[in-house]
């Protein structure tokens, strides 16, 4: 071979070993990923064997990312196609994730009735220590139904707050204790506030199917049930004293019944000055004699 030929090859085969040795080593950062995965979540993935079987776990040692694929509940009502955990940031001193995804990809599950509905799961929340807050979101698509999303901005999270709850989640006989022996995590949950709350809905069917239900079980027509879930909305709408967010939300309510929109959505936002705790919230439903006005008192409401 001649000099140019070598000048040629030598290139070639540097990047091919290259390729090779970077081939090989995300083979085995992966293998390594995994391991670490099954011996630091080891308590989790033996509590997921007693319910449900899976294929196997996958990790991305790049991304940081998990996946378990094909769990199948062991009861036979509930089947996950992929499960992926990303974003994970985790706070060495509390041992606890700072940030999380989760999207459970291919969901299939039985309700009571036996009817298999079909959907996707995005679940992820992201804590600041710094502003005592979390950003908490839940999406939920659910096959010819809809798509239902919350999201929910925490407030009042602190390090002591996030220690409480972490030795609670780690306690086996939390669902055994009495009221009365876990005050501090009641406690703990009921000073955590809200500062803000979206709820977003997209209509893919379910409206047509609750109207067809309700119209069978009481041997009417579905123009008839919604006609007259239109009057009920439309003689409230009447009240006066009715605020005018309210109006609002049942204004969009009715164009929902009525097919005139497929979206609907609204948001709670903090009033400044305003006790919002958990705590403050279950006390104004369960003891006021009047919810909605101290509703009205703690939060704005807007409506899209």
């Amino acid at each position: 071979m001649n000099l140019k030929g070598k000048k040629v090859l030598i290139p070639i085969i540097l990047g091919v070993l290259l390729i090779v040795i970077a081939i090989g080593g995300y083979i085995f950062a992966k293998k390594a990923c995994v391991a670490n995965i099954e011996e630091q979540y080891k308590e989790e993935l033996q509590a997921l064997k007693e319910i449900a079987d899976y294929d196997d776990i996958d990790c991305n040692p790049f991304s940081k990312s998990v996946s378990i694929k094909n769990i199948k509940a062991k009861d036979g009502k509930l089947f996950i196609k992929e499960l992926v955990f990303s974003k994970l940031n985790e706070d060495k001193e509390l041992n606890i994730p700072l940030s999380m995804s989760i999207k459970a990809k291919g969901v299939k599950a039985k309700d009571e009735n036996g009817e298999i509905q079909e959907g996707d799961v995005d679940l992820s929340y992201k804590l600041d220590l710094k502003k005592e807050e979390m950003d908490f979101s839940m999406g939920v698509s659910v096959k010819n139904e809809g798509k239902y999303k919350i999201d929910i901005l925490f407030g009042d999270i602190d390090r002591d707050t996030l220690k409480i709850l972490n030795e609670s989640m780690k306690d086996k006989n939390l669902q055994n204790k009495k009221p009365e022996e876990n005050l501090d995590l009641i406690m703990t949950l009921g000073k955590i506030s809200i500062k803000k709350f979206k709820f977003s809905f997209e209509d893919m069917g379910i409206i047509k199917k609750i109207l067809e239900d309700d119209a069978k079980k009481r041997g009417l027509t579905v123009e008839d049930v919604k006609k007259e879930l239109v009057a009920d909305i439309e003689k409230t709408l009447q009240d006066k004293t009715l605020p005018e967010d309210t109006k609002k939300f049942l204004v969009a309510f009715k164009e929902l019944i009525e097919g005139k929109r497929k979206r609907l959505s609204f948001t709670l936002i903090k009033n400044e000055g305003t006790d919002t705790s958990i705590m403050k919230i279950f006390s104004a439903i369960i003891l006021s004699p009047d919810p909605v006005k101290e509703f009205n008192k703690m939060f704005t409401v807007k409506v899209d």
